[in-house]
């Protein structure tokens, strides 16, 4: 029961016993799409397109994806879905000089990590993220929680293609009922 404890599956309360832990998804060190976590949890990913249109970017990313002044992104929000649980609630900006047409992609129903490799030639070389965790209202509360105000953990990260060019900063607020950050990192100094 500790090691069971110790890996999260079960939780004990001080004089009631050991209870099962609600299913908790983990990400760890190695970058993966959504869709791969959530197939590799036995769950099918998909998504709700709240919205998808070029914009002209704020400056902060602007500045995040070296836009020139002028130069459009696309602005995808999605509610990502683990079978029928929302697990997060993700704000994408994509540059639309680096990454062409995105249009014509389903977003709802297949991966963005997908497209950027086998449809688009992208090739991942690192990932920049920034981890916190944080109070929501709102728009995102009732999509992860149902309830008005909920905290989550936000991801906010820049993905870098093989030329070491942004092709992706997004905001991700994940559910902390369900999803959980795990880093481990072999190199010490």
């Amino acid at each position: 029961i500790d090691h069971l404890i110790a890996d999260g599956v079960l939780f004990r309360i001080s004089g009631r016993g050991a209870f099962v832990s609600p299913r908790v998804f983990h990400r760890g060190p190695h970058v993966k799409s959504f869709s791969l976590l959530m197939q590799e949890q036995g769950f099918t990913a998909s998504s709700r397109i709240i919205r998808f249109e070029r914009i002209d970017p704020p400056e902060n990313v602007r500045v995040a994806l070296r836009l020139e002044p002028g130069e459009k992104a696309y602005y995808l929000v999605r509610i990502r879905l683990g079978g029928d649980i929302p697990m997060a609630y993700e704000c994408a900006y994509l540059p639309v000089s680096r990454l062409g047409d995105l249009e014509q992609f389903d977003f709802a129903n297949d991966s963005l990590y997908r497209i950027f490799t086998e449809e688009l030639g992208q090739k991942f070389q690192n990932l920049r993220e920034e981890i916190s965790a944080v109070r929501v209202n709102g728009e995102i509360a009732r999509a992860l929680y149902k309830k008005p105000q909920g905290i989550c953990l936000l991801v906010n990260g820049t993905t870098y293609n093989q030329y070491q060019e942004p092709i992706e900063f997004c905001f991700s607020y994940y559910n902390n009922e369900h999803y959980k950050y795990c880093n481990i990192n072999n190199t010490f100094l």
